[in-house]
């Protein structure tokens, strides 16, 4: 009898350790909105049959230790309140996933619920809206980025769009092309990024403590585009977007084509392609002429992630064709000063497609490559690597009288710059609490010139270390960061038929620290002060001729010094099922702002008659406040007004600065109809008011300031499903009343209004493949 018990015993017992031993699987993962592809703070992840339940951290992170083999029911919740998603999983070993999950509301996609915890950061952090990306949709990254507040668009014409961020533009603003630094000819007002708009799933400003991490030239701030992210669910799916506008008669089509393998767990991939032909564009009461344009582009990414460890690799290719406005481009000064005096131009045309002289020809060629190694739960390396290749033809309108040079079709002149970078990063969590990042990069940069001189041949390597933590507390949020940068150019060019070689060693150290508290379950407050600084760019200091898409005549100045910036920042942010309400402020002080100063009169050449513009270095202090309100009185109903107004000085000369947004405020409703449960409508209406800049000094450009204007804009959206396929069609129109009036920020207002009413018809359609589902079941 003592036997068989301590036989039945010792059976129990190594059953029992068996069961131990196995039940030390972990189960975690990342919980991401589907809709933004962002993480979800706090997210609360259960298993049903234990009737445990983990609540992520304040990057969607969680964890479940100690788990048995088995099936195991999810419930996913993204708030308290709401429905949950559901999920089954087989766990065998550990096992770590991204769970997508839906954020369910009934109101406007700009509506925030109110949520348990509130999502704290010490930095502003704005992206335009669904309604305002779908209203930019088919057009440039100025037009989509212009809709946060306190960020505006300087033009060259109606087809060349660059952001302007409290009043700052070109190498102030850096731009982040899928997590690579874009390079190309930025420096020019009218070189606008070389990005595909369609491809761009998500775009953000951001402002502040943060922005040390991504380089030395963000002073006013850091625009960061990315696509959208891989699915790894199998399956092939895909969408097409077409749009076409009434002025110029402008079509495009993007498609896209992403999928992944049942049988190769962790590997996505995605194919995209663009294409976008307009006419010449017209103004309420004449065409400009030599406007058409074409652009054609294309994408290639692919991605695998292990355990422990992920690459990724992409390519793209952007090309355009765009036609410079002819009647900026006057044979003598006499014509040139009646343009200026006109209300129309000197030169009208008709419609065509057809793109002539003076032009421009622009290819950009983007690669990256980049991994990821999990050295365990708390610390991770990061690699990129990122070459770009950037070609710049510009075509001007002075005849050449030899045949044989003029068949060649040569450029008047040519750019190629070729870029290198590569960044390391080491992301670290020291505490619970505390995380961080330490990084190096490193970016070699090479630029040939063909034909007509402007800017010289350079070569360019800059290297650059940051080291950034971040503390994250229940009830506040503290941010500090350090980096240092070298930058070495060095230039070479013929003067007096002797080739030169200057070189110029640009360094500096530049800190940022900010904090946020949250002061009630709806108000956050947060504030950030910081040094930035940039190296004076290559046009800034040798530039000397004519810039011929900006149909102006640019000089440098080689003595130019470093830009050195102290910046603060305050906002609030009130945020409730009714109403969202962000309020930011900010005050700059720049030591060596170089500024592009009007220099009267105008110049003849042989090219013909231009006004000139002289770099100049100055002291000076930029100010202002951006503001953005949204209340919903009904579930259907919401009604929003943002605003934004900077003031600029310049202290050494004591006036204020030209090239400075005008104030301006646009008020606006947005209405949703449900008509069934897989249909509804949107409508939206906006009216932008911009009021006349004044701030300028008498006789301080060629053309006195336009007055300022008020436009309507309006757009009605209608989604509905087919075979569980979401599919949106939207019908818009831009300048409804067909108002005459002139932006002052576009260089081109010297001699023609803007264009007049455009209406656009836009659809996006899912290709019917395979249904994606957001967390399919695992049997």
């Amino acid at each position: 009898m003592h036997k068989f018990l301590f036989v039945a015993l010792l059976g129990i017992s190594f059953f029992t350790f068996g069961q131990t031993e196995n039940c030390r699987i972990t189960y975690s993962g990342q919980v991401i909105d589907i809709h933004d592809q962002e993480s979800v703070p706090y997210a609360r992840v259960q298993i049903k049959e234990l009737n445990q339940t983990v609540m992520a951290d304040s990057n969607g992170f969680f964890s479940f230790a100690n788990l048995c083999p088995g099936d195991y029911s999810f419930n996913c919740f993204h708030h308290i309140g709401c429905e949950p998603e559901k999920f089954k999983r087989t766990i065998s070993k550990d096992l770590f996933e991204q769970v997508f999950i839906e954020f369910h509301f009934d109101e406007l996609d700009e509506v925030t619920v109110e949520y348990t915890i509130f999502k704290m950061s010490t930095i502003s952090v704005l992206k335009p809206s669904e309604l305002e990306k779908r209203f930019s949709a088919g057009k440039t990254l100025g037009d989509l980025v212009k809709q946060i507040p306190g960020v505006n668009s300087l033009n060259t014409g109606s087809s060349i769009s660059k952001p302007v961020i409290h009043g700052m533009h070109s190498n102030r603003v850096l731009v982040l092309n899928n997590g690579v630094r874009q390079e190309g000819q930025q420096w020019g007002s009218e070189h606008a990024p070389e990005i595909d708009p369609f491809l761009m799933s998500e775009v953000c400003l951001i402002r502040g403590a943060s922005a040390v991490r991504y380089g030395s030239d963000a002073i006013a701030g850091v625009i960061l585009t990315n696509p959208k992210k891989l699915f790894y669910e199998p399956g092939v799916r895909g969408e097409a977007y077409a749009t076409a506008f009434s002025n110029g008669r402008q079509g495009s089509i993007s498609t896209m084509l992403e999928g992944s393998f049942k049988k190769l767990k962790g590997f996505s991939w995605r194919t995209q392609g663009t294409f976008k032909q307009g006419g010449t564009l017209q103004a309420p009461r004449y065409y400009l002429k030599n406007t058409a344009m074409k652009e054609y582009n294309f994408s290639l990414n692919a991605k695998y992630e292990h355990e422990r460890w992920g690459a990724e690799v992409f390519y793209s290719q952007f090309n355009t064709d765009l036609g410079i406005f002819s009647a900026a481009h006057i044979g003598n000064l006499t014509d040139l000063n009646k343009a200026f005096l006109a209300d129309k131009p000197l030169e009208e045309g008709s419609f065509t497609y057809q793109i002539d002289k003076p032009k421009q020809h622009i290819e950009h060629e983007f690669f990256k490559a980049s991994g990821f190694y999990n050295l365990n739960s708390k610390n991770r390396l990061v690699f990129q690597y990122g070459r770009q290749y950037n070609l710049r033809e510009e075509y001007d309108r002075h005849v050449v009288f030899n045949d044989s040079i003029a068949a060649l079709n040569l450029p008047a002149f040519q750019l190629t710059l070729l870029t290198h970078t590569a960044d390391l990063k080491w992301e670290h969590q020291w505490l619970k609490n505390l995380t961080g990042e330490i990084g190096i990069s490193y970016l070699k940069q090479g630029n040939n010139y063909q034909g007509r001189f402007f800017v010289p041949n350079f070569g360019k390597q800059s290297i650059g270390m940051y080291w950034l933590e971040v503390l994250k507390m229940k009830e506040y949020e503290l941010e500090i960061g350090v980096r240092a940068d070298r930058s070495d150019l060095n230039v070479y060019m013929y003067e007096n038929k002797v080739l030169q070689n200057y070189e110029h060693i640009f360094q500096n150290i530049s800190g940022s620290i900010g904090a946020s508290r949250k002061i009630s379950h709806h108000w956050v407050i947060r504030a950030n002060a910081g040094t930035a600084w940039r190296a004076p760019s290559i046009n800034e200091l040798y530039s000397n001729g004519l810039h011929h898409g900006a149909a102006a005549i640019e000089i440098g100045n080689r003595a130019m010094k470093k830009e050195l910036a102290i910046n603060f920042q305050a906002g609030l942010t009130f945020k409730s099922r009714k109403l969202n309400a962000l309020v930011d402020v900010y005050h700059n002080e720049i030591q060596g702002f170089i500024n592009l100063k009007p220099t009267l009169p105008p110049m003849l050449t042989i090219k013909g008659a231009f006004p000139v513009f002289r770099y100049e270095q100055i002291n000076a202090r930029f100010s202002g406040v951006d503001l953005s309100l949204r209340y919903n009185p009904t579930t259907s109903l919401s009604v929003f007004m943002k605003g934004s107004m900077v003031r600029a000085f310049d202290k050494t000369n004591q006036y204020f600065v030209v090239g400075i947004p005008a104030d301006r405020v646009e008020p606006g409703v947005d209405y949703k109809l449900q008509l069934k449960k897989d249909q509804k409508m949107t409508f939206h209406l906006a009216i932008p008011l911009v009021r006349t800049q004044d701030r300028v000094e008498a006789n301080s450009d060629y053309v006195a300031p336009p007055k300022g204007y008020v436009l309507v804009n309006a757009q009605i959206a209608y989604e509905f499903k087919i075979r569980e396929q979401n599919v949106d069609i939207s019908l818009e129109a831009n300048n409804l009343l067909n108002q005459s009036y002139r932006d002052y920020l576009n260089r081109f207002r010297y001699f023609s209004d803007e264009i007049g009413r455009n209406i656009a018809l836009k659809i996006k359609v899912p290709f019917n493949i395979k249904k994606h589902e957001k967390n399919s079941e695992q049997k």
